[in-house]
């Protein structure tokens, strides 16, 4: 807030102080939750930020939603921390490792349970088209989905595939598609501008993210907050990949017929290129 901060009444300084002290209520919470927990008026808080030089109280959150998903370890920090516990030996990382992500696969469970899976299905199911996007570590994951789902359903797409450009893959989204994106801390930009462009077309957005800090999950039509963590330099996939698999199976489950129509007949033209003779 910087020299902003001097100039503000007393009544705005209260705020002010809450709002460093807090921010990742700030940054995860509404207005009114977060006015409740500083014992302060909703007007307070908005009057604050116009007051050190946002817009509003949305445009205060955003920014410092973006300055908490960037105070995360580098990956070369990370690097130095394996190393560093190096006298523990090889085993005791692999160990960790794989504790950690059987923990997420736990809160993978749980998470599940507290969303309508089905609905999410079959809003996938009825899409007209369905673009995938993921961005930076996220990229890997979003072709290994589009690659699953297309083997059962020809409306699947990755975005900017090919030498596509982002605009032209999100070009004509509309309210009968879906976008989903996955993107984990640090968020990647090019994803949250795709998924706010996306949601103002009217398209459905399904936002896959490892914390409540991502700056578009409050736009989600559905958003999943899977747990990324592991004494690794990155962030651990293992949840991520788990429920992208599900969704594709329970997408084979309810496709029907169709979709062993098309998976068998891919499966011959693959047959025939595998085993075909010059």
């Amino acid at each position: 807030m910087g020299s902003s901060y001097l100039s503000l009444s007393p009544k705005l300084k209260e705020a002010a102080d809450f709002v460093l002290e807090n921010p990742t209520e700030v940054a995860t919470q509404s207005l009114r939750s977060v006015a409740q927990k500083g014992g302060m008026a909703p007007a307070a808080l908005s009057r604050l930020a116009r007051a050190v030089g946002y817009e509003n109280y949305e445009a205060l959150r955003d920014d410092m939603r973006e300055e908490l998903s960037y105070s995360v370890d580098s990956f070369s920090a990370g690097v130095a921390r394996i190393q560093g516990q190096g006298h523990l030996g090889i085993a005791s990382f692999s160990t960790g490792h794989l504790a950690a992500c059987a923990r997420n696969l736990e809160a993978l469970a749980t998470s599940c349970r507290a969303i309508d899976m089905d609905l999410v299905v079959e809003q996938l199911l009825k899409s007209r088209s369905v673009v995938v996007l993921g961005g930076l570590s996220s990229a890997g994951i979003a072709e290994y989905l589009v690659y699953m789902a297309s083997l059962i359903a020809d409306n699947w797409r990755l975005c900017g595939r090919a030498g596509e450009s982002l605009g032209g893959s999100l070009c004509g989204l509309g309210g009968e598609d879906c976008l989903i994106v996955t993107t984990k801390s640090p968020f990647s930009k090019s994803s949250i501008e795709a998924a706010r462009f996306a949601k103002r077309q009217g398209a459905f957005v399904i936002v896959i993210t490892d914390s409540e800090l991502c700056p578009i999950v409050d736009l989600a039509s559905v958003k999943f907050i899977l747990p990324t963590d592991t004494p690794h330099f990155f962030s651990s996939y293992v949840a991520t990949v788990a429920l992208l698999e599900s969704l594709v199976g329970m997408l084979a489950e309810k496709k029907g017929a169709p979709a062993i129509e098309r998976i068998s007949k891919i499966e011959a033209v693959n047959h025939r290129f595998e085993y075909s003779q010059e």
